[in-house]
């Protein structure tokens, strides 16, 4: 048999005899009131441990249908505007001031892609939509509060605008979230236009024919634009497309997109649109469009001085017309 000894603190010897054979081990000799402080201080960690227990029982619930729902929110929730349907003209100057621009609805605020996901453009940007039969029209005043600072350098068809400030746009006109027809310009007013696909491609081989002018101004800069509905192919019976627009301004590395805005999208995932509605009572034509041109040339050349025969000046003039067809197949 084997016996236990409360007394004085420090180790001792004790034996146990069982069928004849003594083994010996080691005993603490535990002290009651050591004991008694042992078993409180460890009823009170069990208290504590139970009741971080419990409230992360009653928080991760909480929190992860949070997230989930933020989740659900960032990935089902779409932009949705409806364009405003016109009667009168537009004048495609630049210059904003038919009284519809500042009557009708703007698309709402741009939301920041970079360098802040999610936060508000540090320069305001109002984009507003309308339409007639013919035309879609895309009216911008782009605010900033650094108007001498602004990068504008291109000017030549589909140049590559990524050092200029620009506005990009994205029409999914069959809503299938894959292809577009892409669109950007520059405070000089440059055209680029292309086709977007595979929802991280752009090839600006496709050229359209469309309407712009910009201006500058002590505010920023704005940009007025025409697409014709019969430069673009659409299904008739379909009032929704979808819509992305960005603005880029190259100082300061910001990004800013009306659908769409997170780090990980691309301006080009098509997917990533919002939609436009009441694009109803559209004229498509035929898709073609025939735009006559003249170019002109003007080449000066000066006289040998040492050669009294040939000291004239002379002036070269050519003028050569031509067409521009745009055939929408």
């Amino acid at each position: 048999m084997g016996s236990l000894f409360l007394g004085s603190s420090g180790f001792t010897r004790r034996s146990v005899l069982l069928a004849g054979h003594d083994y010996g081990f080691n005993r603490t000799i535990i002290d009651p009131i050591t004991l008694s402080y042992s078993i409180e201080l460890l009823l009170r960690r069990f208290l504590l441990i139970r009741r971080s227990l419990l409230s992360v029982g009653i928080l991760l619930p909480a929190l992860c249908t949070s997230l989930t729902a933020q989740s659900e929110s960032d990935t089902t929730v779409t932009r949705r505007f409806e364009v405003t349907d016109i009667q009168s003209k537009i004048t495609i100057d630049g210059v904003l001031d038919e009284p519809v621009w500042s009557t009708a609805p703007g698309i709402g605020d741009l939301i920041q892609r970079q360098p802040n996901p999610g936060g508000t453009p540090s320069e305001k940007t109002e984009v507003t939509l309308l339409h007639d039969s013919d035309y879609l029209y895309i009216g911008i005043v782009a605010h900033d509060s650094e108007a001498n600072k602004i990068n504008s350098t291109e000017m030549s068809r589909d140049a590559s605008l990524r050092s200029d400030d620009q506005i990009e746009i994205l029409l999914d006109t069959f809503r299938d979230r894959q292809n577009a027809f892409y669109f950007a310009t520059n405070p000089n007013g440059a055209l680029v236009d292309g086709l977007a696909f595979g929802n991280k491609d752009l090839n600006t081989d496709w050229n359209a024919i469309w309407d712009l002018r910009t201006q500058r101004t002590d505010d920023g800069w704005t940009a007025e634009i025409a697409i014709p509905f019969k430069s673009l192919n659409f299904p008739p019976d379909s009032s929704v497309w979808g819509f992305n627009i960005q603005r880029n301004i190259v100082r300061k590395l910001e990004e800013n997109a009306w659908s769409g805005a997170r780090l990980e999208n691309d301006f080009l995932q098509v997917s990533e649109a919002g939609i436009l509605e009441n694009m109803t009572g559209l004229n498509q034509g035929i898709g073609l469009d025939v735009r006559p041109f003249i170019a002109s040339s003007w080449s000066h050349s000066r006289g040998n001085v040492l050669d009294s025969s040939t000291s004239e000046s002379n002036d070269d003039f050519d003028f050569e017309p031509g067409l521009d067809i745009f055939w929408n197949i």
